[in-house]
């Protein structure tokens, strides 16, 4: 198309390989199954050009519904294009493709064409590349049967005609429908009118289930940045912002919302903030101005409103200067109350519509040579080769075969059914997971909406306390990297990127009483305390100072561990770096209830650390039975393939959706985490509970489970279930050697435990009364551990109590 087609203004055509991504980036196979039965689609794209997106759509659609025949489309599948070249390419591209049955029509995709089926609310996809940037555009429109609230905030000689698009998707989708759209990557943050509006417009609508970032090389030689967004439309009604404005009149008025869903709304919002209740509502009341140092937040919105033009123009007004004071200093409270409470009032609203929503974010590289691996293509300007040159197909963003799991197109399809995802080593790095709230900037006066795409993960508390930054009361250093080959033999030990230290040392780079937060690798964040001098290496370490003890600061950063590992960064490896320990929130806890909070916290930390040493004596007693096996030494023992069928049975669980699991439910769902179940659901994969299961697995850090027998649970595709003939094996003792395994195969994230590689293992082919012996001994240290890991959950909840109690 770039070659035989003139791109008119703000004609932009969609590369062929960007149109695959986006249909496999769609739920299609989810949405079209209406309980176990399958429906088509309604689908239109308003803007269709040359058709790319339709027939794509097509092939998507006959991929999940198999038929004998495209008749289908006639009734689902929509086109409408105001270039009278390209609806006719497009009628001919879609019967060249087996589709000439479908809709295409020429005229204005912003139009309702009733006769023709155009009608708002009538559409189940929406997939489209609209125009955009097109100069002064309101002097050609001339819209008979429709009407779009932000045509009033674009001036007359404004090109911003993609903002209108973006309202057009919300008129003719049916609620739950979907879309994705690509746009200039200025509709996130530009600040005028109808540029916020349409952002006002995506929110009020829409579930934001992804953002794509593409850089200059996706569409060639215009060169254009662009992001795709991918929508869900609420289910209504009722228009969950009706319930939404409710819910903040009701917390804006201090109306009594504990035990409802405006407190946990409030709650949320807060924590957002870092105020307590008490500045808030000091803030709305205005009381807030008698003490102006109270909050950062109040101070913000004092200057705002002394500075705005509407006050500045009131006190020049000869009627205000008529007044007393007192009338003045009222006048004055009463306007600053209501310039304060309109801002909260459309922060709140914003806020509560997606502050229990989640937004994946992908970003294309910037280097051009990346670039080129992250698409699978590039663009050629040599002449007689011009064009779009595939050089992987599908690159990191979809694969050949359709619904690949491991893709960035499977990240989002994931994502709007909550769906976990295992990408790979390559492309982890280029997505991002966050709350959609956390797109916008609740911090500020100016409140535009604007979707920031760069979120830096951060920490919320809220403390009857100031709040201040942990480097200004500890000393915070990076620790000196040493391997084990350079350790010398001594007792001092080596505290690096796991959960204990890691190995001995004669030197010690860090005196006793010292805290340690992982630096690396899948326990990054993990904090600890050293009563004793230790050499760190892969890890930060913290010393408290100007009047903070260090223990304080330890037990309050043990209260945060899950924020804290919610600062990891990178997917492959992840990190959690110095400079974002720094800034870690902390209260500016006085000396005496430092000590309140150590010496209470010490009574929970003996029975913490028992019960450690107790877990840690056990599992050396396991390993004891095993080595006294010697299950490693080959020549004792024959070898057994996971692979006989005779002895072993082996099945991967099945895909879930959200929607399906509910707390409520009883049976549990195990994925890739095979330690813990995700959620719960009401239905069976497996119908026959009678022999024990070993769960391993699939992706992700390699680790199994043991499921006694009589115990029914749900695994999901992420999740392998192995079963052994009871009369010859006992399946316990076998989950330790497959764990022995799978840890000697060296499965990791990189390195799947599929199926195939698990059949290739081999254990020793052990007598089974020696199993069972084995086993009875095991399985009473087992219980032991479980009752001792009981109790450090018990000690862990305990303190976050002292914590509550003392700091907020």
């Amino acid at each position: 198309m770039n070659k035989g087609f003139k791109q008119n203004e703000g004609q932009f055509f969609t590369p062929i390989p960007i149109t695959r991504f986006i249909w496999d980036s769609l739920p299609l196979r989810e949405y079209v199954n209406n309980g176990g039965s399958l429906r088509h689609p309604k689908i239109i794209d308003y803007a269709c050009g040359a058709g790319h997106f339709l027939t794509e759509a097509v092939e998507a659609v006959n991929s999940v519904i198999k038929s004998d025949n495209n008749d289908w489309v006639r009734d689902y599948i929509y086109g409408i294009e105001k270039d009278y070249r390209l609806a006719r390419v497009a009628k001919i591209s879609m019967f060249m493709n087996g589709a000439g049955e479908s809709n295409i029509i020429f005229g204005d995709g912003l139009e309702n064409s009733p006769e023709k089926k155009i009608i708002n609310g009538s559409f189940d996809i929406l997939v489209t590349n609209p125009p955009y940037s097109v100069s002064a555009f309101k002097s050609h429109l001339k819209l008979k049967n429709n009407t779009l609230t932000l045509l009033d905030r674009i001036s007359n000689d404004g090109g911003d005609i993609e903002t209108l698009f973006v309202e057009r998707i919300a008129q003719l989708l049916k609620p739950q429908g979907l879309a994705a759209v690509i746009l200039p990557v200025s509709i996130l943050t530009n600040g005028s009118g109808s540029y916020v509006g349409a952002r006002e417009t995506i929110f009020k609508n829409f579930h934001l289930h992804s953002i794509v970032l593409f850089g200059s090389k996706t569409f060639g030689a215009t060169g254009t940045n662009t992001a795709i967004l991918f929508l869900e439309k609420y289910n209504e009604p009722p228009k969950p912002g009706d319930l939404v404005e409710d819910s903040v009149e009701a917390i804006l008025n201090r109306a009594n919302i504990e035990n409802w869903l405006d407190d946990k709304i409030l709650e949320a919002y807060l924590l957002c903030l870092g105020l307590s209740k008490e500045e808030y509502y000091s803030l709305l009341d205005g009381s807030v101005l008698k003490d102006r140092e109270k909050s950062k937040y109040a101070s913000m919105y004092i200057a705002a409103f002394e500075s705005s033009t509407e006050l500045i123009s009131r006190k020049k007004a000869k009627s205000f200067q008529k007044q007393t004071d007192e009338e003045k200093q009222h006048e004055i409270f009463n306007r600053f109350v209501g310039f304060v409470k309109n801002l909260e009032r459309e922060k709140l609203f914003y806020f509560a519509l997606t502050y229990d929503k989640q937004t994946v974010i992908i970003a294309s590289p910037d280097d051009n040579t990346e670039q080129k691996t992250f698409l699978g293509y590039e663009w050629s300007n040599r002449k007689g080769s011009e064009g779009i040159k595939i050089t992987n197909a599908g690159g990191l963003l979809y694969a050949p075969e359709r619904w690949s799991n491991n893709t960035i197109s499977a990240a989002i399809r994931n994502a709007f059914y909550n769906i976990a995802w295992e990408g790979t080593e390559l492309n982890s790095k280029y997505v991002k997971y966050v709350n959609t709230s956390d797109l916008l900037d609740f911090s500020r006066e100016k409140f535009d909406k604007a979707i920031k795409t760069a979120v830096e993960k951060q920490i919320a508390i809220t403390s009857k306390y100031a709040i201040i930054k942990l480097r200004d009361v500890a000393i915070i250093q990076k620790g000196q990297s040493i391997t084990s080959a350079q350790c010398k033999k001594g007792n001092i030990k080596v505290v690096a990127g796991g959960i204990d230290f890691a190995c001995y040392h004669d030197t010690a780079n860090r005196d006793a009483n010292v805290i340690t937060i992982s630096a690396s690798g899948a326990n990054a964040g993990f904090v600890n305390y050293w009563n004793e001098p230790i050499f760190a290496s892969d890890c930060t370490t913290i010393i408290g100072t100007n009047g903070f003890s260090t223990e304080f600061i330890f037990n309050y950063l043990k209260g945060i561990q899950s924020q804290i590992f919610y600062l990891q960064k990178g997917a492959a490896q992840p990190h959690v770096y110095p400079k974002d320990i720094e800034t870690i929130p902390i209260p500016n806890v006085p000396p005496d209830i430092q000590r309140y909070v150590i010496e209470e916290c010490k009574k929970v930390d003996a029975e913490y650390n028992n019960s450690r040493i107790t877990i840690e004596s056990h599992q050396h007693k396991i390993a004891e039975v095993f080595d006294a096996l010697q299950i490693t030494n080959t020549s004792n023992w024959t070898r057994i393939k996971f692979s006989n069928n005779q002895l072993f049975t082996i099945l991967i669980g099945k895909r879930i959706l959200s929607n399906e699991m509910n707390n409520n439910y009883d049976i549990p769902v195990y994925s890739a985490n095979v330690k813990e179940p995700f959620g719960k659901i009401n239905k069976l994969l497996i119908d026959d509970f009678t022999k024990g299961s070993i769960l391993w697995g699939i992706d992700g850090d390699w680790m199994v489970n043991y499921i006694p027998a009589n115990t029914p649970f749900y695994p999901t595709d992420h999740c392998g279930v192995l079963r052994v003939d009871e009369t010859k094996m006992n399946p316990h003792f076998v989950m330790f050697m497959l764990e022995m395994a799978g840890k000697q195969a060296a499965f990791n994230r990189s390195n799947r435990a599929s199926i195939d590689r698990i059949k290739s293992l081999t254990i020793p082919n052990i007598p089974l009364d020696v199993q069972n012996m084995a086993m009875t001994e095991v399985e009473e240290y087992e219980t032991i551990i479980n009752e001792a890991k009981a109790r450090m959950n018990l000690c862990i909840e305990q303190k976050k109590v002292i914590l509550d109690k003392y700091l907020r």
